[in-house]
């Protein structure tokens, strides 16, 4: 019975089952919650409160199901420093956005067609917060972090880089160059960021103002899906290389430039925190 008990435990806890089981938990908490809002589906801004409760469930499945499968606090979401690391996110997000439309502005055409009252960034606040933190605790808190315990920093950033840019390989004016690019420049970044603070907010922050500068406030296209509505309606266009074409401004040249920048950037900043982890294999 021992030797079968151990057999059990050894793959129960076994990296890939931990991300597996917690994929699962947090899905299923999150398709409990759109079950329960169905009936609202009427309602105007249905997408934007859905969004929010299942950002707000999904944070919470994750916190307990982790403290209990991995007996262990979960300092990843703790409020420590929280507001430090969210301003720096938000300004991330807000002065990388900025720079990669300015350069559209300057090299290609951006055209102001109107402004639209504020009520118009419902759609982008439920857009970026589900992007924001649905994403970042699925690829960032469960699949990064347990494969760095398991396969070191490195590894665990270029797989989890991989997976994330490929994610968006079906959307509207997706390429292979844009999954690549997308894998590096955001894959890359989001998982420095949170190499860096060693927390989910400060990813959380630079994903939700990203998407939410690029569609809510530039009314851009965000990876290949355009907003029914934003704060300002504009035309963009030139040359794909500048403007990403159909997929948006995210899938340009300067984007790819900028963010990888920033990502190796907190990835050096990390690094001199000591915040890298060794592979089992080279662990004492």
């Amino acid at each position: 019975m021992d030797k079968v008990k151990r057999i059990f435990l050894s793959v129960f806890y076994f990296p890939i089952t931990r991300i597996v089981l917690g994929t699962f938990a947090i899905t299923l908490a999150m398709g409990v919650v759109t079950v329960l809002f169905d009936n609202l589906a009427e309602f105007q801004y249905f997408e934007t409160v859905l969004s929010i409760c299942q950002a707000i469930v999904a944070t919470l499945a994750y916190s307990f199901f982790y403290k209990w499968y991995e007996k262990r606090k979960i300092t990843e979401l703790s409020s420590v420093g929280i507001v430090n690391y969210v301003v720096l996110g938000l300004a991330i997000g807000i002065i990388l956005q900025s720079c990669v439309l300015w350069v559209v502005e300057l090299f290609a055409s951006y055209t102001v067609v109107r402004f639209n009252p504020p009520i118009s960034l419902m759609p982008a606040i439920g857009m970026a917060i589900s992007s924001g933190f649905i994403e970042e605790i699925l690829i960032r808190g469960i699949m990064f972090r347990i494969l760095e315990e398991w396969l070191g920093s490195w590894i665990s950033l270029l797989i989890s880089a991989f997976i994330f840019g490929f994610m968006h390989i079906g959307n509207e004016g997706a390429s292979a160059f844009i999954a690549i690019s997308i894998a590096v420049e955001a894959g890359i970044l989001l998982g420095a960021a949170f190499m860096y603070s060693r927390n989910l907010w400060l990813p959380i922050a630079i994903h939700f103002s990203w998407n939410f500068v690029q569609g809510g406030i530039y009314g851009a296209r965000v990876s290949g899906f355009k907003l029914p509505d934003s704060l300002v309606n504009a035309e963009i266009a030139g040359s794909e290389l500048i403007t990403g074409g159909a997929f948006g401004p995210e899938g340009s040249i300067q984007a790819l430039t900028l963010c990888t920048i920033a990502g190796v950037t907190l990835l050096y900043f990390a690094y001199k925190k000591g915040n890298f982890i060794q592979p089992f294999w080279k662990k004492s």
